[in-house]
């Protein structure tokens, strides 16, 4: 039988749609660090690397991802393609955790962090994986849209951030309420003032929460 190394060493590398640059995969792994899912807002689906908005500035992707490899993790994240379908990708997602699990990889040791509609992937990824040992961080998650269109039933170990300014997301105790699953929860709301555009760099304020939550510290 394959170790959870030699596994991750077979899978193929990732690249992004209509032939952009390779993002982080988990071909070159170090086994000695956790592993961590990233994925992106709906923004990076429709502009790519180059994405864009005019409040909030650029979505800096790639920042983002090298400032949590810096921060030792193995990352794994890719752009998706537009429209993607959430439910759909987040059952991808699920296969490679599985994949992950039975190879030997320590539960304890996995990570997803979404961004939007990232963190709704995210949050069906917890729904469709049904373990409570897989950490979640889920940022601007929580919205009409997540409550009236997903059929989200969180397990995991699960941290919700978002901003007090955001007018896209909010708290997520609604769906801590209904979860079926002992979660270990918590929650942090952050007043920085930024809006939906937290998201769109990696700074202290929910990298240092994220990180701490996905290292048990």
């Amino acid at each position: 039988m394959k170790t959870g190394f030699q596994l991750l060493l077979l899978m193929t590398a990732i690249t992004s749609c209509s032939g952009q640059t390779p993002t982080y995969d988990l071909t070159n792994i170090d086994p000695e660090k956790p592993i961590l899912f990233y994925l992106h807002g709906m923004i990076v689906e429709n502009m790519g690397l180059d994405a864009y908005n005019e409040n909030f500035g650029k979505y800096e992707y790639m920042r983002i991802l090298a400032t949590l490899e810096k921060k030792g993790f193995n990352v794994h994240s890719e752009i998706r393609e537009k429209n993607t379908d959430i439910v759909k990708y987040a059952g991808k997602i699920v296969g490679k955790i599985e994949e992950l699990i039975a190879s030997g990889v320590d539960l304890t040791k996995i990570t997803v962090v979404g961004a939007s509609k990232g963190s709704m992937i995210a949050m069906m990824v917890s729904t469709k994986l049904n373990r409570n040992d897989v950490n979640f961080v889920l940022m601007a998650a929580c919205n009409d849209y997540a409550k009236d269109n997903l059929d989200v039933y969180l397990c995991g170990r699960i941290l919700s951030i978002y901003e007090k300014s955001d007018g896209v997301a909010a708290g997520c105790n609604e769906f801590f309420n209904n979860s079926p699953c002992e979660l270990v929860k918590d929650e942090i709301a952050l007043n920085t003032g930024l809006g939906h555009g937290f998201l769109f760099r990696p700074i202290k304020e929910w990298v240092d929460s994220a990180v701490k939550w996905a290292k048990f510290e």
